[in-house]
Formats: structure tokens, sequence, C-alpha cells
């Protein structure tokens, strides 16, 4: 009996070192593991960190840029707001419109109403009465334009 009793004692033993050496490597490996986590949360925080900086950047950009734009509008020549926009048949009888010059639709076609509009906008702007919109009555013309 003694004997059995000393091979039940050396089986428990074994077992026990073995679950002991078997949790101690678990342990290590779930310790290299956990370090690795780390490492990549180190990682992306920082790559965060660098996405932060650059939207905080860009968004200082579009202020300041924004900044800018509202200081310059309503600085620009009226002939280089003429030269930005382009003069269409619509574009003619909307401004004509908005100065109180013409009373049609707005339909892109130029006829006599649109024609004797530009003519009394010329005389009163001092410029010759010839009905065609050149340079510089466009000119003249375009500050009546809605900003686009």
């Amino acid at each position: 009996m003694h004997g059995w009793y000393m091979g039940l004692l050396g089986l428990i033993a074994v077992t026990l070192t073995g679950c002991a050496g078997h949790r101690a490597a678990q342990t290590q490996n779930l310790n290299m593991q956990v370090a690795r986590l780390d490492g990549r949360v180190s990682m992306l925080e920082n790559h965060l960190g660098l996405i932060e900086g650059k939207a905080w950047n860009q968004r200082e950009d579009v202020s300041y840029l924004r900044g800018r734009v509202e200081g310059m509008q309503g600085g620009f020549s009226q002939s280089a707001r003429a030269a930005a926009v382009k003069s269409t048949p619509r574009r003619i009888q909307t401004a004509l419109k908005n100065a109180g010059y013409y009373t049609g639709s707005v339909d892109g076609k130029v006829g006599s109403q649109t024609k004797q509009a530009i003519k009394e906008f010329q005389r009163t702007h001092g410029l010759s009465a010839d009905g065609k919109v050149g340079q510089n009555t466009w000119t003249q013309l375009a500050q009546y334009l809605p900003a686009e």
C-alpha cells in the first residue's frame, strides 16, 4: 500500500508541476500578447494624434481662407467682376431687371424690350447708347448681378 501511496503522490507532484509549468507558459504568452497590443494601441494613438493635428490645421486653414474671402467680398473692382462673369442674354436681362431698367421676363432672348432697356441703362451711365452690351456696358451692368 505504501508503494501505491508513493506512486499516487508522485503522479500528483508531476501533474502539479506540469500544470504550474503550463500556467507559467500561458502567463508568459498572455504577457507577450498584452505587450504587443499595448504597442499597437500606442502606435494607433500616435497616428490618431497626427490625424487630429492635420484636421485641426485644415480647420484653421479653412477658417483663415474663409476670412480672407469674406474680407475680399465687395473689394473686387467692377471690371474684375465683369471679367469673371461672362455676359449672356439671361445675365444681361437679370442685371437690367435688378438695376430697374427691364420689366420683362428673363427668357434669354434679346428682343426690342431688352434692347431698349440696354440703351436706357447706357444713357444713364454715360455710355454710348447703341443697345449692344460691349465691355464698357458689361463692366457697369455686371455689378447688378447677385454674387455667384
